[in-house]
């Protein structure tokens, strides 16, 4: 009997390899989508009971309410489409990329749909003012203003670059939604509470701090979260310069540090599998893109205040720079896999880092703004800081553009060196024709190609 070769069958077909990586996105999509689907319920119970027994104002605590579950059912139709690509691998039927109609198409798609932002933003705005039907309309409002710009600047990194197969980008997707978000809110909430630690010990030393800070925390738990109390009671203690700087070196540069190091983290599962550069870039965006999906509708699924517009134009900005650091990274790190070219996985980490720390910079003084009235300097900087963060987002745009169009060149360039080599190649192999070489009868011109050829 003939001996079975290695990876074949009986049949002699070969046998496809198991992609754990596809078992592992379809177990973590399944549970996704079982947690997002009883949130979903949970939340949308929760408000509706609210609004019977009208035991919560209904234009904070229940529109916050039905904000969660609208995001919670967003998260579960992720979910689910993620699940549905991780089961067409394992069955072998996700083998290609996206091509066609459709895969060349989807830029034109999303920018349509993103010319509605400004309408729904103006949309959304007059709802917010609206308390009786916020918590009806606002919620799916919030969604579009958040979901439309982060597609185009997804769809902006890889427009006209190879692309991935579906069932590897929405794993992308579904690993940074599920895993990625929760790792960096653990690891940043871990730092600020040894922050805090540290703070309190320093000033615990010192004397007569120790009843100061009793004071303050006393002065903190009567004041029952109102905006104004909390202003009035911390402006004293916000006016130490050691205060603001230690702010803004928390959040403008651990924060930075540690959210550009990790929000690439799905990268780290491809590791094997040889990304190209344009790979890393593409896969970053969607990285990016996913965890300013959460943070975002995070944000703006809060307790609703009069500045709701402000705090949805700018978390597109937001969306902006997350997207075009992580693809920045994500480049970099695909660049020193495949081509060994660690110089730039450095300079695009340090490059994210900076950028992204310039932007919480603008963001802490805008926030702050009320409590610094002694400092004249970090005052007119938080004036300032709207109109910065909007340069700023379009330097981040323009970068996004920039490197697509760079990556583009050189991915046409890696394609026609092979090609170019092997035009080369084929003439010198190639047999000098003599003139015996055309046969008996051949047509002499193309008029006579539809003429029947005599026979030899």
């Amino acid at each position: 009997m003939e001996p079975v070769q290695p990876g074949y069958g009986r049949s002699r077909m070969p046998v496809r390899r198991v992609d754990w990586l596809a078992i592992a996105q379809l177990v973590v999509s399944a549970l996704g989508l079982g947690v997002f689907l009883l949130f979903s319920l949970m939340f949308f119970v929760m408000g509706i009971m609210a609004l019977v027994r009208r035991d919560m104002p209904v234009q904070l605590g229940v529109t916050s309410v039905f904000s969660l579950a609208w995001v919670s059912v967003l998260l579960s139709v992720l979910a689910l489409v993620s699940v549905i690509y991780a089961i067409r691998e394992i069955n072998g039927k996700d083998r290609s990329a996206s091509s066609g109609f459709w895969g060349s198409k989807w830029f034109l798609v999303a920018s349509g749909l993103l010319m509605l932002v400004p309408l729904v933003l103006l949309a959304g705005n007059a709802v917010a003012k609206q308390g009786r039907i916020a918590w009806l309309l606002l919620p799916p409002l919030q969604l579009l203003v958040v979901v439309l710009p982060l597609w185009w600047m997804v769809e902006s990194a890889r427009r006209r670059l190879p692309r991935n197969s579906p069932q590897r980008t929405w794993g992308m997707l579904t690993f940074s939604l599920l895993i990625t978000s929760q790792v960096i809110v653990v690891v940043e909430i871990v730092g600020i509470v040894l922050a805090g630690i540290i703070v309190v010990v320093i000033l615990a030393m010192q004397p007569g701090a120790a009843s100061e800070l009793e004071r303050l925390a006393t002065r903190l738990m009567n004041s029952q979260m109102d905006p104004e109390i909390l202003v009035r009671v911390m402006r004293p203690f916000m006016q130490q310069p050691w205060v603001i700087f230690g702010i803004l070196a928390l959040g403008a540069g651990v924060v930075p540090l540690v959210e550009e190091l990790l929000k690439p983290l799905g990268l780290w599962a491809l590791l094997g599998r040889k990304l190209t550069p344009a790979e890393g870039f593409v896969m970053g965006a969607v990285c990016g893109a996913g965890f300013a999906l959460l943070e975002s509708l995070g944000n703006l699924s809060g307790p609703l205040t009069d500045g709701w517009l402000g705090l949805a134009a700018g978390r597109i900005g937001t969306g902006m720079l997350h997207v075009t650091c992580s693809a920045m990274v994500g480049w970099g790190m695909a660049s020193a896999w495949h081509e060994g070219n660690y110089l730039r996985l450095g300079g695009t980490y340090a490059l994210a880092v900076l950028l992204h720390g310039i932007w919480n910079v603008f963001g802490l003084l805008m926030g702050i703004v009320p409590i610094l009235q002694g400092n004249s300097l970090l005052l007119r900087l938080g004036q300032a800081a709207p109109y910065a963060l909007a340069g700023l987002g379009v330097v981040l745009l323009a970068i996004l553009l920039a490197l697509n169009y760079s990556i583009r060149k050189a991915a046409l360039h890696a394609a026609l060196v092979p090609a170019e080599a092997a035009a080369a190649v084929i003439p010198a192999l190639s047999i000098e024709p003599t003139e015996q070489t055309e046969p008996v009868g051949a047509p002499d011109s193309l008029e006579n190609l539809d003429k029947p050829v005599d026979k030899v």
